[in-house]
């Protein structure tokens, strides 16, 4: 039996109190649709489930490993057993066993995966590997298997389901196959199972617990909302979210070039080299993006300026086939794109500091990147579990009138608010590689 963390770490909670230190609450994990509170202990034993991807990547790491690693961690638990055994039934731990074969469908039928970075593809040297970071940063390397289940699983109601549409779809030309894999859920279970400590150590991906009711696909296409006509120039930003350069097929300059990837909704979206070039150029620049600054005639300047001589072209097509989006954020109508993508988180969800309780920090391994207003922070954790991003943003305006109400002086707050602060963000969220948003809906 191996553990795993389960859920997304959020950081540290501190509330301004009438002193003049704010006062440290509690650490938040995102656990499915409602937030964990743990004490300084019960962080530091989850913390420590983090700690030793080696260890993971062999699957030596169970409940006696987790507990040799609590005891030489510098914070004081007292009794790590009874700890791990309290996050356990919490559903904060984990524990499995990687060569169950359909058994895991008790396990696996309750939780969802998500990714925590971008994909980065394969390479030339590990043509099969693919792996999952940012940038030169590689986290993890798994096999494609894997990486399809990690890369679409989002969209399905469980990672057993999950595993069960992949073996029950494979593509036969999937890399390094020839043949008909015959594969069942369960032998794709087993393969997750076997990379599924690695991802989540790593922060390559996060387990999820499925205590809300998963997104499903809306019965008609949802379409992303096109430029207005006049007004301010709109900000531009991706959609979709990187899965690399597949190199399987052979040497790439004998092939064609169609095999940059991204995932966008249900599908690989597959772009040519000019494409896959603009797509990454509209993430650059964070101070741009957090300055709404990024624009569609910004994007095509820079493109040119790199050479790119039909670069007003290559954007224009990104935008149709729903790679790129357009929208106002600060003056114009929201509520079209939130309703027609959803937001998923990555990177590290920081918290807030004694120094600036109002503003909580988004990053990348454990670097500091972007802060947000705790509305956003809220937003950015639990839109997974709404069907659209905008639901997100009215679900938590309802629970924000709620506890208002109790109040004598009530502040109005409502989902065009919060969709408002969620929108301003986003330019900023997802430049940093803290989030992506995706078509409820294959453009």
């Amino acid at each position: 039996m191996v553990i795993v963390p389960v859920g997304l770490d959020m950081g540290p909670v501190y509330v301004q109190q009438d002193t003049a230190d704010p006062t440290l609450l509690y650490y938040q994990v995102h656990l499915g649709g409602s937030p964990e509170e743990l004490d300084v202990a019960e962080y530091t034993v989850w913390a420590c489930a983090f700690a030793d991807p080696d260890a993971h990547l062999d699957l030596k790491v169970d409940r006696a490993r987790l507990e040799e690693a609590v005891h030489q961690h510098p914070a004081q638990v007292a009794d790590p057993a009874a700890v791990i055994g309290r996050l356990v039934e919490r559903g904060l731990l984990l524990e499995f066993e990687p060569g169950a074969g359909d058994r895991l469908a008790a396990v696996f039928g309750t939780h969802r995966l998500f990714p925590r970075a971008l994909g980065l593809g394969s390479t030339a040297q590990l043509p099969y590997m693919y792996g999952i970071g940012y940038g030169s940063s590689r986290f993890a390397e798994v096999p494609s298997n894997v990486y399809h289940v990690w890369s679409f699983g989002i969209a399905l109601p469980s990672l057993w389901h999950a595993c069960r549409q992949f073996a029950e779809t494979v593509d036969l030309d999937l890399p390094p196959y020839d043949e008909p894999l015959n594969l069942t859920a369960g032998e794709v279970a087993d393969q997750v199972a076997e990379n599924l400590p690695l991802l989540v150590s790593t922060r390559a991906a996060f387990l999820d617990v499925v205590n809300y009711d998963p997104p499903v696909p809306p019965p008609e296409p949802v379409p992303l909302p096109r430029r207005a006509p006049d007004g301010r120039p709109p900000v531009l930003v991706p959609v979709g979210m990187s899965l690399g350069w597949d190199y399987w097929y052979d040497d790439p300059e004998q092939r064609d070039e169609q095999y940059y990837q991204a995932h966008l909704a249900y599908e690989y979206a597959d772009l040519s080299r000019a494409e896959f070039t603009a797509w990454l150029a509209a993430f650059n620049d964070l101070g741009r993006h957090a300055r709404h600054e990024v624009t569609r005639e910004t994007l095509v300047r820079d493109l040119a300026v790199q050479g790119m001589t039909d670069a007003a072209y290559v954007v224009t097509r990104l935008l149709d086939r729903g790679l790129l989006v357009e929208f106002e954020p600060s003056e114009g109508p929201v509520e079209p794109l939130l309703s027609a993508v959803r937001l998923y988180p990555l990177g590290d969800g920081l918290g807030n500091t004694q120094e600036q309780p109002e503003l909580f920090r988004l990053g990348v391994e454990d670097e500091p990147l972007v802060e947000v207003d705790a509305i956003t922070y809220t937003v950015w954790s639990y839109a997974l579990t709404t069907p659209t991003a905008w639901d997100a943003c009215a679900t938590l305006a309802g629970s924000l009138q709620d506890a208002a109400a109790q109040e004598e002086e009530p502040e109005a707050v409502t989902a065009e608010n919060v969709a408002r602060a969620v929108a301003g963000a986003l330019p900023a969220l997802i430049s940093a590689g803290c989030a992506y948003i995706d078509p409820v809906s294959q453009p």
